[in-house]
């Protein structure tokens, strides 16, 4: 690891290959990068998982790049990077133009770029949503990191049309550690950033959800202005409380996440046994509050101004400041501050500050716990709306069931419950509880090779139908299939390694 001087020649801005760059002009070895403004938070929910399916089949177009180079897909931005000689990195970064320009990869190829997406995630499949989900659902943002169920289902045509929509000459950045040869190649295809939209929180008020996710997680959304410094003492005083005097925990993990120009979703991740979950949702709530209304300690706010100080000298800070830029100038942010001035900005912080934006904050806030603890009379103590975490809704008390209505009772799994389709309703009942989930509430369809279906809705909750598991099954899942909408109906089917075609017959109702 090469060691890079605190004081950067640079940035220098101008433009190559025929987009915006920047560049400073640091000796030793060189980074190289291309940045991209597409990210999962632009995938309609079902196609999700095609961003970072169109990185891996680029990156395999893209021919010997040696094991230095690599890409990656984060919730904004594609990135395509190498370290090397100046002459290796402007060879990379020209060839990864061509690839895109180009689109050359196969079926064959998105067969194995699939199977190795598979191993990179193994239950990626399935739907799995996160914080970001289960505030936003599957919208924006609200897609990262909320699973891929219809990813085998998807086509070489819908990821080339995905490319050439996104990867484009007025959606890309050039960023280098060193100077950029003024007659780099590019031949990017011509084309203006595609409008984006920030996406409205599906949550309004505090809420407890349930969650198929170990733990126990607290999310926020906060103003930008502080977010760094509240991280910082928000990870330090829930480590003191919730460790520290309450021995509840192990750590603390804490995850920041732009939303917009002007606010950030702020995670915090906490990891008690199953048998201290109830009291670790009580803490965490409790602890907050406290916080909020008595102010963050003193010697707390000193030290995350230390370390966002310490982060001044770390040696990739050059590199990090350019990506910054990038996802910057291609989402329309203000400039990111440089290390000096995150730290000067860091000590204008105080403590009555940071406890107003905690009090407003309170009104956002999601805690998540893993699903056994029945922590029903809890949300209720703690004034927080109760989220089952399912796609299913308590039918309305008005309802009558038609008598006509044909019910598949539950075998095996399912045993002791039945289940309906009424046009595009879809019922379920289990005693006297009756359920309801609208089919044109429902995202994606996604069949696999058994028959069974996995119904996702819009708010990221999924649901299995195994026919195996009712009477009628095959009848049952036909009749989803009619009662759903055919664009999010997909053959979510792995595709063998040798096989040379996706051929996809269209399902469900028009």
């Amino acid at each position: 690891m090469e060691l890079l001087p605190v004081t950067v020649p640079g940035p220098f801005d101008g433009e190559r290959a025929g987009v915006r760059a920047r560049w400073l002009d640091l000796p030793g070895t060189v980074v190289g990068t291309w940045t991209f403004g597409v990210g999962a938070a632009d995938e309609p929910p079902h196609l999700a998982g095609i961003t970072h399916l169109a990185e891996h089949l680029l990156f395999r177009t893209i021919g010997e790049v040696g094991h230095r180079a690599n890409g990656a897909t984060g919730p904004d931005t594609v990135t395509f990077y190498t370290a090397g000689t100046p002459q290796e990195v402007a060879a990379f970064l020209e060839a990864v133009a061509g690839a895109v320009r180009d689109c050359r990869f196969t079926v064959e190829d998105l067969v194995r770029e699939l199977h190795v997406i598979r191993a990179e995630r193994p239950g990626g499949d399935a739907a799995d949503p996160g914080l970001l989900t289960y505030r936003y659902g599957l919208g924006g943002l609200g897609v990262t990191g909320a699973g891929w169920p219809a990813l085998p289902s998807i086509t070489v045509d819908e990821v080339r049309d995905w490319v050439r929509h996104w990867f484009v000459a007025g959606n890309a950045v050039l960023t280098s550690t060193a100077p950029l040869p003024e007659d780099l190649a590019g031949g990017l295809p011509v084309g203006q950033r595609p409008r984006r939209t920030v996406p409205e929180p599906l949550v309004r008020v505090p809420t407890l959800v349930e969650s198929p996710k170990n733990g126990v997680a607290a999310s926020l959304l906060v103003p930008a202005v502080h977010a760094t410094v509240l991280r910082e003492c928000l990870e330090r005083e829930l480590y003191d409380e919730l460790r520290g005097a309450r021995a509840l925990i192990y750590t603390v993990q804490t995850h920041a996440t732009p939303v917009g120009a002007a606010e950030v979703q702020l995670d915090l991740v906490l990891d008690p046994v199953v048998d201290d979950v109830a009291a670790t949702v009580d803490a965490v709530v409790s602890t907050l509050r406290r916080l909020a209304e008595q102010g963050i300690r003193a010697e707390v706010l000193a030290q995350a101004v230390a370390t966002i100080a310490a982060r001044r000298h770390w040696w990739s800070d050059p590199v990090d400041q350019l990506d910054a830029w990038a996802e910057a100038t291609l989402l329309g942010r203000a400039a990111p501050r440089t290390p000096d001035e995150e730290v000067a900005h860091a000590r204008t912080a105080t403590v009555e500050g940071l406890s107003r934006m905690l009090a407003a904050a309170l009104g956002t806030l999601v805690v998540v716990h893993e699903e056994g603890p029945d922590l029903v009379s809890r949300a209720s103590v703690l004034g927080l709306e109760l989220d089952e975490g399912l796609p299913w809704h308590a039918a309305p008390r008005t309802h009558r069931v038609p008598r006509s209505l044909r019910w598949h009772r539950g075998r095996r799994e399912a045993r002791g419950a039945r289940m309906a389709v009424d046009g595009a309703d879809l019922w379920g009942r289990i005693g006297d509880d009756l359920r309801w989930l609208p089919l044109a509430d429902v995202v994606v369809v996604a069949r696999d090779t058994a028959g069974a279906v996995q119904l996702v809705d819009r708010r990221g909750r999924g649901w299995t139908i195994d026919p195996a598991d009712w009477r009628r099954g095959d009848e049952l899942v036909g009749a989803v299939l009619a009662g759903a909408s055919r664009a999010v109906v997909r053959d979510a089917t792995w595709p063998d390694r040798g096989r040379s075609a996706f051929g996809r017959r269209p399902e469900g109702r028009a």
